[in-house]
């Protein structure tokens, strides 16, 4: 039965931003571990070359199949990045059945905004702004879907 689930998950294409740590990285190792498709954007090569270390490290399957995770370069405070990110996921043409809008930003007790390329305010740009743009850009994909679903994790980051 599990094999089974195997084989169909791979059917599954799973989009997380964020997942290089918190939970977007136990959602991206438990899909890995359940056999689904993934494709994991990152800010840099530097956090990707992380991310798939350590799922090299924590997963239970063959490191093959991590090696076939595609990561493409995405970092949200910057839309100029957002846009080349989604042209180069809309030319590659998967469809996304599972899109999870994961990767924020917390500046705790900073004395000073912190602004994006754009000039907008890095956590709004980063936290809103960038995950809006980018799923505008990538819509037609998720559409390719039977049964797509987009999920927002959120967080304290902005409760008064």
């Amino acid at each position: 039965m599990a094999s089974d689930n195997l084989k169909e998950n791979q059917n599954v294409h799973v989009l997380i931003t964020g997942a290089s740590s918190g939970i977007g990285y136990q959602a991206a190792l438990r899909f890995l571990n359940s056999g689904y498709k993934l494709t994991l954007p990152c800010r840099n090569t530097i956090t990707s070359d992380q991310l798939i270390q350590n799922l090299k490290d924590d997963s239970h399957i063959d490191e093959e199949l991590v090696e076939k995770i595609y990561m493409p370069i995405l970092d949200l405070a910057d839309l100029n990045v957002v846009r080349n990110c989604s042209a180069k996921l809309i030319q590659e043409n998967h469809k996304i059945d599972i899109l999870i809008l994961n990767a924020g930003l917390q500046y705790t007790g900073a004395k000073e905004p912190r602004w994006s390329s754009q000039k907008f305010e890095l956590t709004f740009a980063v936290n809103h702004l960038g995950h809006q743009y980018f799923t505008e850009n990538i819509i037609s994909l998720i559409q390719k879907s039977k049964s797509p679903r987009v999920v927002i994790t959120a967080s304290e980051v902005h409760n008064p």
